[in-house]
């Protein structure tokens, strides 16, 4: 009995078909898991999208329809990316913190399901972006395209290059972005809120700022040097160096 019952199991957890029942129930679980945040994550990135879409267009007055379709598309396909690499560690950051991530990365079914799983969780969150991304900037620069089938694989590509690099950030440390997070809060303040030229001047500023802190003083006040930089910012010229200060 208990041989076939081995025998039985055996059969079971193997094989394709076992593949496929292991891929539907960790989708399953996943999109259940995520069922509060995952509309919150779609919307969001979706308006991310149409930020960078719009901003794209801002840049240039003319543009050649080759310029355009490369940037136009361009836009959609770094949507797809920023879905895997921005939201994949605050996804693992949940987990962990509601401690399902080891549970589910535990259960008996094969890692590439699981693996292939959470790429279809980031594509639930990035293809909407990338679809309101390509909309918008044919809506913007007027693109020539016509969509064809071949672009699955490119899709499929950057998903799964997204999910990866993500997930490897979130395993690390689900914080690990959080110093980038900083410095370009810091950049569009000293550059004046709204103010593109003043956001590349204040990010050179605080480049060289931070790398001569840590050439004389060391790397443990370079972010002490930085603070105290947007303190002044703050105290002195609080419209950044483009704003207009106030009086």
């Amino acid at each position: 009995m208990t041989r076939a019952s081995v025998a039985v199991l055996g059969v079971v957890r193997s094989g394709p078909s076992y593949w496929f029942e292991s891929l539907g129930a960790m989708l399953r679980w996943y999109l259940t898991s995520m069922r509060l945040l995952l509309p919150v994550f779609v919307v969001v990135q979706m308006l991310i999208a149409s930020g960078f879409s719009v901003g794209i267009s801002i840049f240039f007055e003319e543009i050649t329809p080759e310029a355009a379709l490369f940037l136009g598309t361009g836009a959609s396909i770094i949507a797809l990316i920023l879905a895997g690499v921005v939201v994949a560690p605050q996804l693992i950051a949940s987990e962990k913190d509601a401690g399902t991530y080891d549970f589910s990365w535990s259960l008996p079914v094969p890692r590439s399901a699981n693996v292939t799983a959470w790429v279809m969780l980031n594509a639930v969150i990035g293809i909407p972006s990338m679809v309101v991304a390509l909309v918008i900037a044919d809506w913007r620069l007027d693109l020539d395209f016509s969509p064809s089938w071949t672009i699955a694989p490119a899709v499929v590509l950057a998903l799964t290059c997204g999910t990866l690099i993500g997930s490897a950030v979130g395993n690390l440390s689900p914080l690990l972005s959080l110093p980038l997070t900083v410095k370009g809060l810091v950049t569009a303040v000293l550059g004046g809120l709204g103010s593109i030229p003043g956001a590349i001047a204040a990010g050179l500023l605080l480049g060289i700022v931070e790398y001569e802190a840590l050439f004389f003083f060391g790397i443990g006040y370079r972010d002490m040097v930085t603070y105290l930089l947007l303190f002044a910012f703050l105290v002195f010229r609080p419209g950044g160096l483009f704003g207009q200060s106030r009086h």
